[in-house]
């Protein structure tokens, strides 16, 4: 449901220390995104429509499929994202709770009545760890960490422990990112959510590497391993990207057309 979801935002994040910590810090930049297309390995393209109210605050995307993704603000704050159906049933969910001007805590939901919530504690302004709080019966330990330098994403921890313990692993992501223009960065409130999409992140700039390591026990089975995603970055006369190219995933490509 989250990563069906996710891809109503397709791109990713938070700001550095100053911005992430004040809400009039948003930017009034008004260049953004009005559609989204992604092309898969075979040409398949499927596009999405951004629809904006009071300049950079997003009002509704349109989906590939026609269902219509709504955006609720409470401020400079997102605090709900509802996809419908093109029949205008209510099919995914998202609630965010914040405090002190940081997120606190995501709740999910889906038309099926399944629900889950994770929080987020902040250790400091570049660091917060995210728990879920329902975890499923075979899971024991779930922990993920972000790290951010620079108003980007520059590495994630995750560990998992279950299945009475046959399972348990540490997976460590270190992010290198562009000095070009992030398409999504001038979006009020995405910063504060958008981290969550594990290609592109809604940040200052944009990832070009992402290098996971992982270490562990998974099926009792010991195991450990690296390796390495690499993506391109086109860019317009604005200095924003055209395309977006992820080029160990079969080539799957994201092109941007902006306001102007």
């Amino acid at each position: 449901m989250k990563k069906n979801l996710l891809f109503l935002l397709i791109i990713c994040l938070l700001t550095n220390c100053s911005s992430r910590d004040d809400e009039k810090a948003e930017t009034t930049d008004d260049y953004f995104p009005v559609k989204v297309t992604r092309t898969g390995r075979f040409g398949d393209a499927q596009t999405q429509e951004y629809h904006y109210k009071e300049v950079n605050k997003l009002d509704y995307i349109i989906e590939p499929n026609g269902w219509k993704t709504v955006f609720t603000y409470s401020g400079n704050f997102i605090t709900k994202i509802e996809t419908f159906s093109i029949e205008g049933y209510s099919r995914t969910k998202n609630d965010y709770e914040y405090k002190n001007n940081k997120i606190s805590k995501a709740t999910y939901s889906n038309s099926m009545d399944d629900s889950y919530s994770e929080k987020y504690i902040w250790k400091n302004d570049n660091e917060v760890l995210i728990e879920n709080e329902d975890y499923s019966q075979n899971v024991e330990k779930s922990q993920l960490f972000l790290f951010f330098e620079n108003d980007n994403l520059v590495k994630t921890e995750k560990y998992l422990i279950a299945n009475n313990g046959t399972d348990n692993f540490k997976t460590t992501t270190i992010f290198e990112n562009d000095n070009v223009n992030n398409p999504f960065k001038n979006i009020v409130g995405y910063r504060y959510l958008t981290f969550f999409h594990p290609i592109i992140f809604g940040q200052k700039n944009n990832m070009i590497k992402r290098t996971i390591t992982t270490e562990g026990i998974i099926n009792g089975i010991p195991v450990s391993g690296t390796g390495d995603n690499f993506y391109s970055v086109e860019t317009n006369d604005n200095k924003y990207p055209s395309s977006y190219k992820i080029l160990t995933v079969d080539n799957i490509r994201y092109q941007f057309e902006y306001n102007k």
